[in-house]
């Protein structure tokens, strides 16, 4: 392992040639082997950057899910010490640096921090970096105190931070709503609610797919509250009733 230097900021990060490039609708994205494309594919295809924010549970959880599935994953936070100390622990070419770090790098970040005031600051504080980049909510607002609750007119915490950062170059979705860590994590997989603006949630699909979920489309970001758990107009899909028909109840924790 080698750690390279971005500016006077210290990241932890396997040595890799692997670059990464601002989103767009028209990329074709791949994981680590490019060579199971053909030559035309690779010269419109770039290697997927997922970044988690935040070195809690659940970046611990979807780290350990998308590395050991051969996604490259950047951790970041705002203490750069533990973004390097859990990318070490993850292996498989994850890396570890500052939030800014983390946001340059990858091309989908997960924004694993408590809803309200600590994700709007982190949402103000790299409002310019964050332009064009693909974005996942994952707050489960309603299992929170109520000063955690989206404020009216919004049953959804994904509605609420789109309208706070309104930039229109960044696609929004948000999955994992009622997935506790542990499962996500320990890969238990199962139907998944995702929902969101299409380049988003076509790119959630694409990752959960390939770490053997079902990934189930519920529709645009305006749909959001319907996955909201124990938000006042959460209606579970279809899919997820029948799993909770055949293998007991679908947790709606974290």
């Amino acid at each position: 392992y080698a750690r390279r230097h971005v500016g006077k900021e210290k990241t932890f990060c396997p040595t890799s040639n692997n670059t990464s490039a601002r989103g767009d609708e028209d990329v074709v994205y791949y994981l680590h082997q490019p060579s199971q494309y053909t030559a035309s594919q690779a010269m419109t295809s770039k290697p997927l950057v997922i970044g988690l924010i935040g070195t809690g549970k659940m970046s611990s959880g979807q780290g350990r899910l998308f590395s050991s599935h051969g996604f490259s994953t950047f951790i970041g936070s705002r203490d750069q010490s533990k973004a390097m100390a859990l990318a070490a622990e993850l292996g498989n070419g994850a890396c570890g640096g500052s939030h800014l770090e983390a946001i340059l790098a990858s091309d989908i970040i997960f924004l694993n921090l408590h809803p309200g005031e600590m994700t709007n600051a982190f949402l103000e504080s790299h409002r310019a970096s964050l332009a064009g980049k693909m974005l996942v909510e994952i707050a489960a607002s309603y299992y929170y105190p109520a000063q955690f609750h989206p404020p009216s007119p919004h049953c959804s915490s994904l509605t609420w931070d789109k309208q706070l950062l309104n930039d229109e170059s960044v696609s929004w979705a948000t999955t994992f709503k009622s997935m506790g860590a542990d499962s996500i994590g320990n890969n238990v997989q199962q139907p998944i609610e995702v929902c969101g603006d299409e380049r988003t949630k076509k790119a959630i699909i694409q990752i959960l797919s390939a770490c053997g979920w079902e990934p189930l489309d519920c529709g645009g970001v305006d749909d959001a509250p319907l996955l909201e758990p124990k938000g006042p107009k959460r209606r579970k899909h279809p899919r997820i009733e029948e799993w909770d028909a055949e293998h007991g109840l679908h947790k709606e924790h974290r």
